[in-house]
């Protein structure tokens, strides 16, 4: 770092809020290493950074892609590692996977289709064409790839166009990674000063005609930015002086700045940086601490104790963290409305011994605000929090009062929506959620208790014709066959896809059913009871949430005889199943949709058991 800029990061922190010297996180580095070091793991292997590279079938990787491409993931390593000791803490940059001659190893694979077939929203597909290619290779739920597409061309009018999936894959955490970002044959840090020949493209984002230096600012800093959030960094913004300083961050919109000052006529003129938020957050990931310790443990970590007092527009906060690996930090995103979070300023804080930390005099927008807290834990893992900042309709203070109260029952559906979505956070929001609990709400704490059951692995299914057991719901046995018309074959919740919305409980007509077989007409499930089991016993009805217009019949065959068919069911009507079925050896499950269409036809076969008589 040269002395200017080492000269004007200390006017930065002299004159930030929170610091009244530059702060030095050495210290913190040596708490992360030193518990890596104190809980070896038994997997001593080095994780480091995979690069795929993908191209239909009709393509030919780009010319010079593995010596350019060497070139650009060096660069792009070098980023990190300056951004990393721009904050203190010691780094070599990204491991990259290479070969014996020191170039950057590639992981090829053709498409199934040609190049033109796939576009921006084709990440899914190409991910799955990915998995399947390198199965034997890489596996993609417990390693960092990053993925490369050579597929760009020279179009009939003389631009050149670029189609493929160019953004980091959601929920990309310490455990896992992946991203998506785009080559080209004049991607190279070696034309970051050609500001002579321009270079004139098609993109997701439109048409540009740029020179070839700025297109590789926005290109390479594109991968870099990906990265990030392929690493579980969210976005960021940046501070009036450190934009003057230091130039854009990185997770903000530093993607388009990356490396600027080398080609810009203006001798003042900044780049892009790391912020300490992200240099922070990337200090305990695997790839920088080298080390897969603890890497799959749960820190159960939750914020709690949260305090916070406002003068004007500006706010005090304080409060604990609590986890059984240690927390190290607590960075607070401030985000204000209409900047899509690239602007959230950012809040650094270091916990002490007991999990304490505090905040002093965060700056609060007069206008629709959100502010977040992340506690960061040694062994990569983060917990998150957030709260909108609300203000008295008069005198527009902010209701300190009003900052993460949140009603049980929105407690519930968060959680609900993380356990929904696999979300590594899903036992952190059920803890909250138990946190907001009051006396008498049995419901929510049985819910609460269904969504950590349904984090656990599930138990072993029974053998109907083998086990002793007198009684079993059928959501806990072995099937002959199922199938359905919609959302899958789950049990004990609902299948449907989580972007849906649709939530996992198995409500019927108000009643919460821990067991249930969802059966979305028309839908089938076999069993084979081979005569051992006498009675068969549920409650029917259409699942809380369909349709008004929808209807289900539900129908029970014994050895293929009709043993039972129910009347047509509207929403929120049920009807009791209790059959003697002694000597039933295939026990059949139908539903049919009482009207000609079947959306939301969600059936559900409540609390579906089996019994013995005692004899």
């Amino acid at each position: 770092m040269n002395i200017l800029r080492a000269a004007a990061l200390s006017v930065f922190f002299l004159t930030n809020s929170q610091a009244q010297e530059t702060p030095s996180y050495t210290g913190t580095q040596t708490k992360i290493l030193d518990w890596h070091r104190e809980n070896p793991s038994k997997d001593a292997t080095r994780p480091v950074l995979r690069v795929v590279y993908f191209h239909g079938k009709d393509m030919d990787p780009l010319p010079r892609y593995q010596e350019r491409l060497t070139r650009v993931m060096d660069d792009i390593s070098k980023f990190y590692r300056d951004g990393m000791r721009l904050h203190g803490f010691k780094s070599e940059g990204l491991p990259l996977e290479k070969n014996g001659d020191g170039e950057l190893l590639l992981h090829v694979v053709e498409g199934k289709h040609e190049a033109a077939h796939y576009d921006y929203d084709s990440g899914t597909e190409t991910e799955t064409e990915m998995r399947l290619a390198l199965a034997d290779k890489i596996d993609f739920d417990r390693e960092f790839v990053l993925a490369l597409y050579g597929q760009c061309w020279k179009m009939e009018d003389g631009r050149y166009g670029f189609y493929s999936p160019y953004y980091g894959k959601g929920g990309s955490n310490q455990r896992w990674g992946f991203c998506h970002a785009a080559d080209c044959h004049l991607l190279d840090p070696e034309l970051l000063t050609d500001t002579k020949n321009r270079f004139k493209y098609w993109e997701h984002y439109g048409d540009r005609d740029q020179t070839v230096a700025k297109f590789n600012s926005f290109y390479l800093g594109g991968i870099a930015h990906e990265l990030g959030h392929g690493l579980g960094l969210p976005h960021d913004g940046e501070t009036g002086v450190e934009r003057f300083t230091l130039g854009k961050s990185l997770m903000g919109s530093g993607n388009l700045t990356y490396r600027q000052e080398l080609w810009m006529d203006n001798p003042k003129a900044k780049g892009s940086f790391l912020s300490l938020a992200s240099a922070m957050r990337l200090a305990s990931h695997p790839l920088f601490t080298g080390s897969q310790a603890g890497r799959f443990e749960n820190a159960d970590g939750i914020l709690t104790d949260l305090e916070a007092e406002a003068d004007g527009s500006q706010l005090d906060l304080e409060g604990k963290v609590v986890s059984k690996i240690p927390s190290y930090a607590v960075i607070a995103y401030v985000d204000p409305a209409g900047g899509g979070d690239y602007d959230a300023k950012t809040y650094v804080t270091t916990p002490d011994e007991a999990g304490k930390f505090s905040f002093a005099k965060i700056d609060i927008p007069n206008k629709k605000t959100q502010l977040r807290l992340c506690a960061c834990f040694v062994n990569g893992e983060t917990t998150k929090l957030s709260t909108d900042i609300k203000r008295t309709l008069f005198t527009r203070k902010i209701d300190t009062a009003s900052l993460f109260s949140v009603p049980p029952d929105q407690a519930l559906a968060a959680a609900e929506r993380a356990v929904a979505q696999g979300s590594p956070d899903a036992a952190n929001h059920i803890r909250r959620a138990k946190a907001q609990l009051k006396e008498g709400d049995a419901d929510l704490e049985r819910q609460l208790a269904l969504l950590e059951r349904w984090l656990r692995p599930a138990p072993e299914l029974l053998d109907l014709a083998a086990t002793d057991q007198a009684s079993c719901y059928l959501s806990d046995a072995k099937w002959e066959n199922a199938k359905s018309g919609w959302a899958g074959t789950p049990r004990d919740r609902w299948g449907a896809d989580p972007r849906f919305g649709q939530g996992l409980f198995l409500h019927i007509a108000g009643e919460l059913h821990e067991k249930g077989l969802p059966a979305h007409c028309p839908a089938e499930h076999g069993f084979a009871t081979v005569g051992k089991w006498d009675r068969f016993q549920a409650t029917v009805g259409l699942r809380d949430g369909t349709e008004p217009s929808a209807r289900a019949i539900f129908i029970v065959l014994g050895d293929g005889e009709e043993l039972l068919r129910t009347r047509q069911l509207k929403p929120g009507e049920t009807e009791a199943i209790d059959l003697e079925i002694r000597g039933v050896k295939q026990l059949q499950l139908l539903t049919e949709s009482g009207m000609q269409s079947t959306h939301t036809c969600w059936a559900v076969w409540g609390s579906p058991q089996l019994s013995k008589r005692k004899h």
